[in-house]
């Protein structure tokens, strides 16, 4: 592959980029720099998923209300013998039609559904505990700074993460059925339960003369008690997906949005893997080089855009306090002495702004020169690589391990984005 920009390579370094005719980032550096980006998206990954999380644990318990024909609402009426019959046989005629149209609507069983939900629940569980793991790691990292690795140490980072990776890519399986949990919710709001009312309740032959009315009365206000807004069974069997509806019609969206940061997550792994590998001599040298330019274009140039987006606003910010700060000190609303205190604070906070400001802005000005270039590089290694996994698909068959290609992909994407960030610092 023609590298052009080789020679014009960036230096991705802690406290910024640095031109540099000859030397590529080193391993240190790659490794941290990635793993500050790929903290972020951790948290990215957690604010998401934690709420997805909670609907799920709120959907379970709506559906463990419906979904069993014995449990439930039916323990309720234990305690009251023959006399709760009636609605205990409506409870349950009530579940089974809501189970025949959740099985038209999605092609599953509401039972299926019910256990998919929990361990679907269980499953978000464990991986936010995953990736609580890896930002530990991550910290460890951060607080050693850019000195030597632990080789010992960074074996279990390299075996942690990798095997993060691949949960990763099979949790993600789990989360396009997660998306499809709307149509469960419809399909039980969509249940025709007008013929299921509860008879009324009157006395049962089997009881002992003297109790009927008695029964009845206790019967009536357990019936109150249970079906607290209305008698209708209707109203009994949608009463707990009221409040988890609008959750669960956020879903699809949400998910969505999930997918794609866990998509740009993989990617990191996949590049802090090999930077950790690099950094224990277990990549050839051209590997290494072509990781350099990855890491380069794929995270430090986000960074950059975002910490001079960032900057910029608070220079702006800074700028607009001292003028608004002007005019109320004129007009009389802050008094002299007052002023002269936020004066100061706001001209500090502008001058150390500032100087940051510059500082990226001369980076900007490195990587609107030779950023492109380098980028193409990037995207021509990304297309050789897919070239290289169709061309095995091709020759070896349906049997090729081909589990790559989503992260090829979205790493493609992330140069794309990388082209639009470099043309608008």
């Amino acid at each position: 592959m023609s590298t052009p920009s080789t020679d014009q390579a960036l230096v991705a370094a802690p406290g910024g980029l640095v031109a540099s005719p000859s030397v590529m980032p080193s391993i240190d550096e790659q490794v941290h720099t990635t793993f500050a980006t790929l903290d972020r998206s951790a948290g990215r990954v957690v604010e998401q998923a934690t709420r997805i999380s909670d609907t799920l644990g709120a959907l379970d318990e709506a559906l463990s209300h419906v979904a069993g024909a014995s449990g439930g609402g039916s323990q309720e009426w234990g305690g009251f013998g023959l006399v709760s019959l009636p609605i205990v046989g409506a409870l349950r005629a009530a579940r089974a039609l809501a189970g025949q149209y959740v099985k038209q609507q999605t092609g599953s069983s509401l039972t299926s559904w019910t256990d998919f939900v929990e361990s679907s629940a269980t499953l978000f569980d464990g991986y936010l505990a995953e990736l609580a793991a890896i930002r530990s790691t991550i910290e460890r990292y951060r607080r050693s700074g850019a000195g030597p690795l632990d080789i010992d140490r960074t074996s279990d980072d390299v075996r942690q993460l990798t095997e993060a990776r691949w949960r990763t890519a099979a949790w993600k399986v789990v989360l396009t059925r997660v998306a499809q949990l709307g149509q469960v919710v419809e399909a039980i709001f969509a249940t025709d339960l007008g013929a299921l009312d509860v008879p009324e309740p009157g006395a049962s032959a089997a009881d002992p003369p003297g109790l009927a009315g008695s029964l009845q009365r206790r019967f009536k206000e357990v019936q109150s008690r249970t079906l607290d807004r209305t008698s209708d069974m209707r109203e009994w069997v949608l009463r707990p997906f009221v409040d988890v509806r609008d959750r669960i019609k956020e879903l699809p969206a949400q998910v969505e949005r999930l997918s794609r940061e866990v998509a740009l997550f993989e990617v990191l792994l996949e590049l802090e893997v090999a930077a950790l590998r690099a950094a224990l001599g277990q990549v050839p040298a051209e590997e290494v080089r072509v990781l350099g330019l990855r890491i380069s274009a794929g995270v430090v140039i986000p960074d950059l855009a975002d910490r001079l987006g960032a900057t910029r606003a608070e220079v702006a910010a800074h700028e607009a306090w001292l003028t608004a700060l002007d005019d109320h000190t004129r007009s009389g609303q802050v008094a002299p002495d007052v002023a002269g205190v936020l004066r100061s604070q706001y001209r500090e906070g502008l001058a150390a702004g500032a100087e940051r400001l510059a500082e990226l802005e001369r980076q900007a000005e490195v990587w609107r020169r030779s950023g492109p270039a380098m980028i193409a590089d990037c995207s021509a290694w990304v297309r050789r690589e897919l070239d290289i996994l169709a061309a095995r698909e091709a020759v070896e068959g349906p049997g090729v391990d081909l589990s790559r290609r989503p992260l090829l992909l979205r790493e493609r994407e992330r140069l794309t984005e990388a082209q639009a960030l470099v043309a608008a610092l």
